[in-house]
């Protein structure tokens, strides 16, 4: 039985109605079952709507009540996979999201002269370079004869903690995962595996590489063959000059010069 104003589940329910069972007397005026015989019946209970006599308001506050829910879930599950790709995301980064691309410290040529082979070397191994008293050059990230000058070493490694109080971090992978000690840098001569450096790292070097290239053109000094190079040399201006170029501040006047007669 329904009563009026009583709002409806929308779910199906079970419910016991009672019914005295309605049979006619017997012969002898008894009922043909006992009376407290009782049967069961399903009574379905639907969605309200306006043909179940409810209230107008009613009906709209249900139907606003079951919108709500809906939209509830619907987030909750658009949050959780968001959550879940964006986890996925930082765990496994996609090549689309790696950083721009490395670029050599020490680029070589496509073509040119070979390594001299003339003077002192240092061989092809760890073990060769160290019998033959050579050194790991950390500017150039090579293992150079003493001949060579080291000038701008100090220069570099003092730039780095004015920048970072921490040193270059010169790293195992782009990723930044594990920093390597200067020993484990040498040891990628016999590896042959990349390191990797920040940018700011890679200008440092470009410019007191630059600086040594002259400071050996002066006084005279042996310079390694790769640094000494137009291809490295071309390399280290280009990267100095399209860092400086888009650097902040530089249409502040702050340049002046006087114009001079020179000689070649």
């Amino acid at each position: 039985m329904k009563e009026n104003n009583i709002p409806s589940y929308s779910f199906l329910k079970q419910v016991q109605v009672e019914q005295e069972e309605k049979e006619p007397l017997n012969g002898n005026g008894t009922k043909s079952r006992p009376s407290h015989h009782r049967k069961t019946k399903s009574v379905s209970w639907s969605v309200p709507s306006s043909s179940d006599g409810l209230p107008s308001t009613t009906l709209k506050l249900y139907q606003l009540r079951r919108n709500n829910i809906i939209l509830s879930i619907a987030l909750s599950v658009v949050t959780f996979l968001l959550l879940t790709c964006l986890t996925l995301l930082y765990l496994h980064p996609s090549s689309s999201s790696s950083p721009p691309t490395t670029v050599d410290e020490n680029p070589r040529a496509n073509s040119g002269p070979d390594p001299p082979t003339y003077g002192r070397g240092c061989g092809s191994s760890i073990a060769q370079a160290k019998a033959r008293n050579c050194r790991f050059d950390i500017l150039s990230k090579a293992w150079l004869p003493q001949e060579c000058t080291d000038f701008g070493n100090d220069q570099y490694l003092a730039d780095s903690w004015s920048w970072n109080h921490t040193g270059w971090g010169i790293y195992a992978d782009r990723w930044q995962t594990r920093e390597l000690t200067l020993e484990e840098l040498s040891e990628y001569a016999d590896s042959g595996l990349k390191w990797y450096g920040t940018e700011r790292e890679h200008l440092v070097h470009c410019a007191w590489g630059l600086k040594r290239v002259l400071d050996a053109f002066w006084y005279g000094k042996k310079l390694d063959f790769v640094i000494q190079q137009l291809h490295h040399t071309t390399h280290c201006v280009d990267r100095l000059y399209m860092s400086a170029i888009k650097a902040d501040g530089l249409d502040v006047v702050l340049g002046k010069g006087n114009v001079r007669f020179g000689h070649c």
